[in-house]
C-alpha cells in the first residue's frame, strides 16, 4: 500500500472521514453521474496475472463504439447530453422498474437531477448490452451507482 494511503488512513478516524463525507452538498452530488467506492486491493492480487475469462480490451473498446454509435443514430447526442424533455422518450421504463425508481428515490432521498442521471446511465448500460429497452438489471445497475456507502440498502 503507498505510504501515502497509509497516512491517511492512520491520521483519520472512519467517524472523521464519515463526518466529512456527510458535508459535501446535495447538490454537488447531485452533479455527479456515479458515486462507487473503491476500496485498495491486496498487492498479492493486484500482481496476480489477468484472468483469461476477463473480458480483453479490444473487446470492450469495440461494445463502447457500437454503444456510442447507437446513441447518435437514435437521438443524435450522447446519453450524457439528453435535455430533460428527452428523457421520457429515451429512458422509458416498464412499470415495475418505475415501482423500483419510486422506491429507490424515497431510500435514498434522490432529487430529480438523481433520478435524471440514474436514468440517463441505465440507458447507457442498457446501450452497452446491446438492448433496445432499459431492463430492470440495468436499471439497478445504475441505481447502484448513485448509492453512497452510508446508503447502500438493498432495494430490490
Amino acid at each position: 500500500m503507498p505510504l501515502f494511503v497509509q497516512k491517511v488512513l492512520t491520521t483519520y478516524t472512519e467517524e472523521q472521514i464519515n463526518r466529512y463525507q456527510y458535508k459535501i452538498s446535495g447538490p454537488l452530488l447531485d452533479r455527479l453521474d456515479m458515486i462507487i467506492e473503491v476500496h485498495s486491493l491486496p498487492e498479492a492480487i493486484i500482481n496476480q496475472t489477468r484472468d483469461a475469462a476477463a473480458e480483453a480490451s479490444e473487446t470492450v473498446r469495440q461494445r463502447v463504439i457500437t454503444a456510442f454509435n447507437m446513441q447518435l443514430k437514435r437521438h443524435g447526442v450522447t446519453n450524457s447530453a439528453l435535455k430533460t424533455s428527452d428523457i421520457e422518450q429515451f429512458c422509458g421504463l416498464a412499470e415495475k422498474d418505475k415501482t423500483l425508481l419510486q422506491t429507490a428515490t424515497i431510500k435514498l432521498g434522490l432529487s430529480g437531477r438523481a433520478i435524471h442521471r440514474i436514468l440517463k446511465v441505465a440507458r447507457t448500460i442498457a446501450d452497452l448490452a446491446s438492448c433496445e429497452n432499459i431492463e430492470t438489471r440495468h436499471l439497478g445497475e445504475a441505481i447502484s451507482y448513485r448509492q453512497k456507502t452510508n446508503q447502500s440498502k438493498s432495494l430490490m
